[in-house]
């Protein structure tokens, strides 16, 4: 078994890096700095510098054990790597550090929080995790950095899949993402798997981003698609298309339930092309996983 420590992935991205030429990367996308990427994480903005985390395998070219790769840039252009993030190597990763989110917290710190997988602690959810043939539950965990370095929480998880309600899937918890609210407190969604196979977004609220309590299930349907940009896209039940043109997502009065309309949706602002920025992904019917990660436009708040 390979050292999944955060020293040896570091070393190995280096090595391999230095059999890599400039020749053999993109001018303007962002390849791995070594050995495998896909989902794109974490990106934001802080200290100067836009920040993109991704999921990432250094140890060879293709998906295994997930890590946290990591790379800046001023422009979106030319992207500078840094060293690798984050690496399984807790009880409570110990099956991957699998996507997440970031923000900057008031003290400075730049916070991670994403979905490690841990091993059953019981014979429940062994017989769960078996159910699905899987070997892991799912939780969320923080680490704290300077934008280079990060050190995982002490009290990790922070978010446990054991506080869901009744029915939900615990092997299935995973992609938090973080809003901060104007009064300075933190609402976190995180998509989930209802008993009866939906998808689910659940909703957790804390006041300092580190100590958080369930609080409700924002909304469930047929499965919903998250990505890193504030909206989410759901799925038209009879053509299994994006609708991400006219999908909803969830303003801050709606999530708060302070629109006295339980049902309502708020729209989404204008989008370029049928299916969102680049149009409709014709090679398959999964228009939201296309494997194309654009850059963020400029647009108009509703």
């Amino acid at each position: 078994m390979k050292n999944m420590n955060l020293e040896a992935a570091r070393q190995i991205e280096m090595e391999k890096e230095a059999l890599i030429g400039e020749k053999d990367k993109p001018m303007f996308h962002l390849s791995p700095r070594a050995g495998w990427m896909n989902d794109p994480n974490g990106f934001s903005y802080y200290k100067g510098e836009y920040h993109l985390f991704y999921q990432y395998n250094p140890y060879n070219s293709f998906w295994d054990t997930m890590h946290w790769g990591h790379a800046v840039s001023r422009t979106l252009m030319r992207w500078t790597y840094k060293p690798a993030a984050m690496a399984p190597d807790r009880p409570y990763d110990e099956g991957g550090c699998y996507s997440g989110c970031a923000v900057e917290m008031p003290d400075g710190r730049q916070l991670l929080m994403y979905t490690g997988l841990r091993a059953p602690k019981n014979a429940e959810e062994a017989l769960e995790a078996a159910a699905v043939t899987s070997e892991y539950m799912q939780c969320q965990n923080l680490a704290f950095g300077d934008g280079t370095d990060y050190v995982k929480y002490e009290n990790n998880p922070v978010i446990d899949c054991s506080v869901l309600p009744e029915g939900a899937s615990r092997v299935d918890f995973r992609d938090p993402k973080i809003v901060r609210q104007k009064d300075g407190t933190y609402l976190c969604l995180i998509a989930g798997r209802a008993a009866d196979e939906d998808g689910q977004i659940y909703l957790f609220r804390s006041k300092d981003c580190i100590n958080w309590n369930y609080w409700k299930v924002l909304t469930d349907g047929s499965a919903w698609i998250y990505a890193d940009h504030d909206r989410l896209c759901k799925r038209d039940p009879d053509t299994g298309r994006a609708a991400a043109e006219t999908g909803p997502h969830f303003c801050e009065e709606c999530m708060l339930g302070g629109s006295g309309e339980p049902d309502r949706q708020c729209l989404p602002d204008s989008i370029d092309g049928e299916y969102g920025r680049g149009g409709r992904n014709t090679g398959s019917g999964d228009d939201c996983a296309g494997g194309a990660v654009h850059l963020p436009e400029e647009r108009t708040a509703v």
